[in-house]
């Protein structure tokens, strides 16, 4: 697939560096063992009939069967575990889940269902079409696992693999977990002042052990971010603050080794206590593509709630910080988190929106929204209208949609014209530096919205030498600034003109010589 970088750039805020760590330098170690199951041993006897058994050990049944259980111990303790399969045909593998330390203590029940639909665009670097993968189930701690297959009707399956994942080990967020908690509830000592206009703190990939050399592709930049998808893993709710970390570490081993794709699928992980995460690799104020919502991810940041909102309420902390963090990220790409934008589909969950279908979102949207899922669960679904409203006002005031007419001009002969518009009214100045910072010209203006044209001349009226050149808008009132916007643009050399064609030969005789 295709990406290309954005031109458009911004000027970023200090980031609030995380409170520094007394652990530095605890990388724990996640590990992961896949063990086979043999899918024709488990039809139950007198079913034979109605399941087809091939010799490759493809499994189809021609009506929906429920398997016979079987036991996996992997030989390793384990925090969570999952199913990965080839399939080939429409429908939905699921499993009824019994863990524990011994089998004969199976006492964590579950249940696994088909979520690796979900993710990557159709055609991506990362995209798989016939491995799918159930989700993910926490454990907490476990040895083995007795697993009850469930097959749907019509549907071919092989190479079902058992998936078995242990993150249990001290990270550094874990040393920032059992620290005594300071500052406001906005984590890591940010004051409420901070919070109105800088970046949220961030526990970073190497404070929560991401282990670099697990990412099997990427980082690949679609841009501009336009809008947001909201998620939740569908994971347990009950975790403590040092298990955290170690749910993190679990998902992007599964998503990198189990399913294949390039990294964690999500930009950035909130947890119940209010904690944000950084997720894929590759900068989360860069327009980074991710793997989590299908046939939109380009144009497009994904943020996910750790655990299951269907019939819970996500905890006003793990709220809060979803709004900071999108009023953030969505400001840092100057898109109003209030309103609509139009989304091209490259083949979204469930067939919903066929590919090349253009759909119009909410720019703070769930996950539902885009394909046949129930994501982000109802409960936090619910809170999507006031999660924008908080982002909006958040940080204000904001400059929205900076845009340029053209991306190159023949200085003196061609014309630019930069727009945006803004939260409130503003005053305005625009700058126009060359690739030296040095300023070439300057614009004022006040009102909602800003439209500034340019024909590449200095201040003197000369035209500017050919090169790159940079306009940044800046805006303020009241002693408040929003965050500058900048756009690239390009002087380029005054075409030369096609040389006039020759003329063509007359098709006329000559004349006779004279005699």
């Amino acid at each position: 697939m295709a990406c290309l970088i954005t031109a458009l750039s911004v000027v970023l805020p200090a980031r609030i560096p995380a409170r520094p760590l007394s652990g530095a330098n605890l990388k724990p170690h996640t590990t992961g063992r896949e063990v086979g199951i043999r899918l024709g041993d488990l039809v139950p006897k007198g079913q034979e009939k109605d399941v087809k058994v091939s010799r490759d050990g493809t499994v189809e049944s021609l009506r929906k069967e429920t398997l016979a259980p079987t036991v996996t111990c992997p030989s390793m303790p384990f925090t969570a575990m999952a199913l990965v399969w080839d399939q080939n045909g429409k429908g939905e593998v699921s499993a009824q889940v019994e863990s524990g330390q011994d089998q004969a203590h199976l006492d964590m029940p579950g249940q696994v269902s088909d979520e690796s639909q979900d993710g990557p665009d159709p055609g991506s670097p990362e995209d798989h079409p016939d491995r799918r993968g159930s989700s993910l189930l926490w454990v907490g701690s476990a040895r083995c696992s007795k697993l009850t297959v469930t097959l749907p009707a019509g549907v071919r399956v092989k190479n079902l693999r058992a998936v078995f994942v242990n993150s249990a080990g001290k990270s550094e967020a874990d040393v920032e977990a059992s620290a005594p908690a300071t500052g406001s509830a906005l984590g890591f000592g940010a004051t409420a002042a901070d919070a109105a206009t800088a970046e949220p703190a961030i526990i970073t990939r190497q404070q929560w052990g991401a282990d670099e050399k697990l990412r099997n592709c990427g980082p690949y930049y679609a841009g501009p971010v336009k809008m947001a998808f909201v998620h939740h893993t569908a994971g347990p709710n009950d975790y403590s603050r040092s298990q955290s970390d170690d749910m993190v570490r679990a998902i992007y081993w599964y998503h990198t080794n189990g399913l294949g794709w390039c990294d964690i699928a999500y930009n950035s992980l909130v947890d119940k206590f209010g904690r944000v995460f950084e997720g894929r690799y590759g900068g989360m104020d860069l327009p980074v593509l991710p793997g989590a919502t299908k046939g939109f991810n380009t144009g497009s940041f994904a943020v996910s709630a750790m655990g299951t909102f269907s019939t819970v309420t996500p905890p006003s902390a793990m709220v809060a910080s979803i709004e900071r963090v999108l009023a953030w990220r969505l400001d840092v790409a100057h898109v109003p988190p209030i309103g609509k934008v139009w989304m091209y589909s490259r083949g979204s969950t469930g067939g919903k929106y066929p590919e090349g279908k253009w759909v119009l979102f909410n720019r703070i949207s769930g996950h539902r929204d885009a394909g046949f899922t129930s994501c982000p669960g109802d409960r936090l679904y619910a809170q999507l209208a006031s999660i924008r409203t908080v982002a909006y006002n958040t940080g204000l005031p904001k400059i929205f949609l900076p845009r340029r007419s053209t991306d190159s001009i023949v200085a003196g002969t061609d014309e630019v014209t930069w727009t945006a518009s803004a939260s409130t009214w503003l005053w305005w100045r625009v700058q126009v530096t060359d690739q030296s910072g040095q300023v070439i010209r300057s614009f004022k203006q006040h009102g909602e919205a800003l439209s500034v044209s340019w024909t590449g001349l200095d201040t003197v009226g000369q035209p500017v030498p050919v090169g790159s050149y940079t306009m940044t808008m800046f805006a303020g009132r009241n002693g408040r600034s929003a965050l500058p916007a900048s756009l690239s643009l390009a002087v380029v050399p005054e075409p030369t003109p096609s040389p006039s064609p020759s003329p063509s030969p007359s098709d006329s005789p000559s004349p006779s010589p004279s005699p």
